[in-house]
């Protein structure tokens, strides 16, 4: 099944095409990089959904391999993905934020994007809503 959702820029914001219409589109890499962003527990129509951003990236020496494993495990969940080529975790204590670079194939082409996570990324976006 195909699921259309509205685009979003790199910025995260709805993609406005020339005319001022939101533009529906498939695509994969924004459904990986949205899931990717989900802290655990911020979406309230199933709390068990996201990445525990809190309990393994904002912690003190975290443990950038098991990370890589969290995201690489995250990435496969998503339709259409056949194999999660590479994934690499930079973390920044001191500014509390990470940045994940990755690299997926589907059954068509690779695929790959850089996420920003930062510590406080969760309650802006609950803010805002």
């Amino acid at each position: 099944m195909t699921y259309n959702d509205v685009l979003l820029d790199s910025g995260g914001d709805l993609y406005i095409n020339q005319y001022g219409d939101a533009v529906l589109g498939n695509s994969i890499v924004q459904d990986i990089n949205v899931h990717l962003r989900w802290f655990l527990g911020e979406w309230p129509f199933d709390t068990t959904k996201g990445m525990n951003w809190y309990g393994e990236v904002f912690v003190k020496n975290p443990d950038t391999d098991r990370i890589a494993r969290m995201v690489r495990k995250e990435i496969e969940k998503i339709d259409g993905i056949v194999r999660v080529i590479d994934v690499r975790i930079t973390v920044d204590g001191s500014t509390r934020s990470a940045v994940i670079n990755w690299e997926a194939k589907t059954s068509k082409e690779i695929i790959e994007s850089e996420v920003s996570i930062w510590e406080n990324t969760a309650s802006q976006n609950r803010a805002t809503s």
